[in-house]
């Protein structure tokens, strides 16, 4: 399964497939993910769009529901990935 879904300025907007997950957060916006579409746990990491910094966030485990937010204030890309076992 792929897909992106957007609800407007302001809102974070998410792109998807079968092993990565990426979202747009503007503003330190938080994000809720269902994570049972994954097979396997994910990694989550944070970019930060203005210089490229990357901040790491952990393993978010597969299978469930997730509200995640941005280390700092200011707009951030959320990276999801899968870990492969």
């Amino acid at each position: 399964t792929s897909g992106q879904s957007s609800e407007g300025s302001g809102y974070p907007t998410l792109m998807y497939s079968a092993n990565l997950a990426l979202a747009y957060l503007p503003d330190k916006a938080p994000i809720t993910i269902d994570t049972s579409a994954f097979d396997d746990d994910l990694e989550l990491r944070w970019r930060d769009p203005a210089d490229a910094e990357e901040v790491p966030g952990g393993t978010i485990r597969n299978g469930g529901i997730h509200t995640l937010t941005p280390p700092r204030s200011g707009d951030w890309i959320m990276i999801l990935e899968t870990i492969q076992r």
